[in-house]
């Protein structure tokens, strides 16, 4: 009987896992952590179902969304997305670029002017920071799409490729601007206009519905793998054999576990970037502190790039009479960096946005610091993760997911990726 080992147990791995097992292939799954999910877990805190990061459902193909909604039911919740970005003191409703009738006159009008010279030049577009220039214009760019990325990303735009931008980014037509800065409301833009989400349990509800069986173990990680003999050590000093590894790790953290790796290799991984993410939750003694789904934040002086509203998404992830909010706080890794006091600037930046009130009280508060968040999309991304990946499949070794594709990708992408290495190994193992 065939087996193969799996490193993760978040949704690519799962996914994987379940499309093996339809086809009678016995997997064997390590997961590092106490818990399936990865990013799409939730911990239940003080009557709060926390999410590990602000994940919701959506999608572009009918057959995944059949198969979650299969796993999930009545469970699923469908909402009309209610978003809005916080700029020059105000809300401005999401997306900026077809909302400027909300902006401030002055301000309306250099990014209505800047959208049509922008139209009117040819550019030549090497990176993102160009693209955002030809897409939208100086005024836009400006006052949202440079410091907000900026601000996510910690990098330079100049050095941010363009793989990412077309799914993600909504690219309005000059009808659709000039409509939005006279206040006639526009069709619905961007990837997410419908979202669903769990109705109780938090998004880790989704990852626990998996109808994965075989064997999962927990608190178990890769240590070393090495490649002439096919073998992995974990960390309890168990060492594992095997015809084909399968690995949703971060790529890097991959490479640097492989014994002996060449010089080229260690080099390769260097180009590979991320950010992290500090998620701050707090549970608000007052219901509706929030009109919105999330909201973003461009400025400078409020030190997180998005905030949202789980109990807009489900009255269950909140105990009643309650709020539960989170703040996402963009980070380079590898700094140390003092959470009490990021989460204390973040609670003063709430309150001078008048989203909290002086007499509010915080009755839950969590932070969960995620060390791989986003991955960048810089100059040298495509290109080295190619050379690794070939590298690794010559040894067997297959990486995927989120970060062992090195991708940003959806909860959506995460199961078809799961789906399409299932795919690969049943052809490899005839």
């Amino acid at each position: 009987m065939k087996k193969v080992f799996i490193l993760g147990a978040g949704l690519s791995g799962l996914s994987l896992a379940y499309h093996l097992q339809k086809r009678k292939i016995v997997c064997q799954i390590f997961e590092r952590e106490k818990e399936i999910g990865g990013l799409a877990s939730s911990k239940q805190i003080s009557g709060f179902y926390l999410d590990h990061a602000g994940h919701l459902l959506h999608f572009k193909h009918k057959r995944i969304f059949s198969f979650v909604k299969g796993l999930l039911g009545n469970s699923l919740i469908k909402h009309k997305r209610n978003a809005s970005i916080y700029s020059f003191r105000r809300f401005v409703p999401y997306p900026f670029q077809v909302s400027l009738f909300a902006l401030p006159q002055k301000i309306k009008e250099d990014c209505l002017k800047g959208f049509i010279e922008a139209k009117e030049k040819n550019f030549v577009i090497n990176n993102f920071q160009d693209w955002i220039m030809k897409e939208f214009g100086k005024g836009i760019a400006r006052y949202f799409m440079v410091p907000y990325n900026q601000k996510l990303w910690q990098h330079d735009l100049h050095d941010i490729a363009l793989d990412w931008v077309n799914w993600s980014i909504p690219k309005p037509d000059l009808e659709d601007v000039i409509n939005g800065a006279l206040g006639i409301k526009n069709r619905q833009f961007g990837y997410n206009p419908v979202f669903f989400y769990p109705r109780e349990g938090g998004i880790g509800l989704f990852p626990e519905s998996f109808p994965v069986s075989g064997k999962r173990l927990f608190n178990q990680s890769a240590e070393k793998i090495d490649l002439k003999k096919h073998c992995v050590l974990l960390n309890n000093g168990e060492v594992i054999r095997y015809r084909w590894l399968l690995s949703t790790m971060p790529l890097h953290r991959l490479v640097l576990s492989l014994k002996d790796p060449p010089g080229w290799l260690l080099s390769a991984c260097k180009k590979l970037e991320y950010v992290s993410v500090l998620n701050i939750n707090l549970g608000i003694d007052r219901p509706d502190v929030l009109p919105f789904h999330w909201v973003y934040f461009p400025e400078e002086d409020k030190p997180f790039y998005r905030i949202g509203c789980p109990s807009n998404f489900s009255r269950t992830v909140a105990p009643k009479g309650t709020t539960s909010l989170f703040m996402e706080i963009s980070l380079k890794p590898d700094q140390n960096h003092d959470i009490a006091a990021l989460t204390r600037e973040c609670i003063e930046s709430l309150k001078k946005c008048k989203i909290l009130r002086p007499e509010d009280k915080i009755v839950s508060m969590y932070p969960i610091l995620l060390e791989y968040a986003y991955v960048i999309y810089n100059s040298a991304r495509s290109a080295t993760v190619k050379k690794i990946h070939a590298y690794l499949n010559r040894h067997h070794i297959y990486s995927f997911g989120r970060y062992g594709s090195w991708i940003y990708s959806s909860m959506e992408d995460a199961v078809l990726e799961g789906k399409s290495n299932a795919e690969r190994v049943i052809q490899i193992s005839g």
